[in-house]
């Protein structure tokens, strides 16, 4: 409060979507505050242009860059945790985003106080968080890992103790960034690749990157681009599997089977396409271009 105004402010209501740099200039700019109450609402306005209002963390952008100054000045041994939530959905749609909240939030403390070597993170979006952390002097990538591996599992049980809920658990991609990357951004991403694949296993709550998901990745992507122009082109090629009546050894159906044929004569086969394309929904457009051409 102000002792020369004699005015107080008893509280200040907000939520994620209003609260701005903006919005808390204007109250500045409509009160007679005295200094103590404009370093405070200074404070408060450089924490909100900054980080992110329920976790606490950094924006994403400034996350970048105070890790691209880390990267350059190779200083520290880093790695960068990509985590998030499994089934965090689940608890959203059936309990409610105020509870979805709660448990994010637990989920981003624990998660703090347990990694050793945290620096700092950033919520990237929804339940996905990126942490910058820094190996020990004398620790081995065993070590760490080893280390990063008990503190995922240990708030996995804080947070199915919390909300009763065996669903609920922690996942993280790990990637030990290395001396010639200068990228943060593709530091972040390899994380992420690494994180991706500690989804989609139960038996597993951390990755770590290894090349051959980037160069999967990157091949995946290629596949995804080519398909319109390989539908245009009519590359994707049908080939008969006759179905035969044992007993009389009549042929009495037939299974389609899909080839694609590059222009150059080289096949990819459906091994190399097809659970890609089912994984990410393009299925759908080379399943109609096969009803067509049976």
């Amino acid at each position: 409060y102000s002792e020369k105004g004699n005015k107080r402010i008893h509280e200040i209501i907000y939520t994620k979507s209003d609260i701005t740099a903006r919005n808390i200039g204007n109250i500045i700019d409509g009160m007679e505050a005295d200094e103590l109450n404009r370093r405070i609402l200074d404070r408060l306005k450089e924490q909100v242009s900054t980080t992110d209002t329920l976790t606490g963390m950094y924006l994403y952008d400034l996350f970048l860059k105070k890790l691209k100054e880390d990267i350059a000045s190779q200083k520290k041994r880093l790695v960068i945790i990509y985590a998030d939530i499994k089934n965090f959905r689940y608890v959203n749609d059936n309990f409610g985003y105020t509870i979805g909240d709660k448990l994010l939030k637990l989920f981003c403390d624990s998660l703090k106080s347990r990694l050793e070597g945290y620096l700092y993170a950033s919520r990237i979006y929804s339940d996905n968080i990126a942490v910058a952390y820094q190996m020990g002097e004398d620790n081995s990538v065993e070590d760490e890992i080893e280390l990063i591996v008990k503190a995922i599992n240990d708030t996995s049980s804080v947070m199915q103790s919390k909300f009763l809920n065996r669903k609920v658990a922690a996942c993280a991609g790990v990637y030990f960034v290395e001396r010639d990357i200068q990228n943060a951004e593709i530091a972040v991403s390899n994380a992420n690749l690494a994180r991706k694949q500690a989804k989609h296993h139960n038996d597993t709550s951390v990755t770590i990157f290894k090349s051959y998901m980037k160069e999967d990745y990157n091949r995946k992507m290629n596949l995804a681009s080519s398909l319109p122009s390989a539908l245009e082109n009519d590359e994707f090629k049908v080939y008969y599997q006759p179905k035969v009546e044992a007993g009389t050894g009549k042929v009495v159906g037939g299974e389609a089977l899909v080839r694609w044929q590059k222009s150059d004569g080289s096949f990819i086969y459906p091994n190399e396409f097809i659970p890609f394309f089912e994984e990410s929904g393009l299925i759908v457009d080379v399943d109609y271009y096969i009803y067509e051409e049976v």
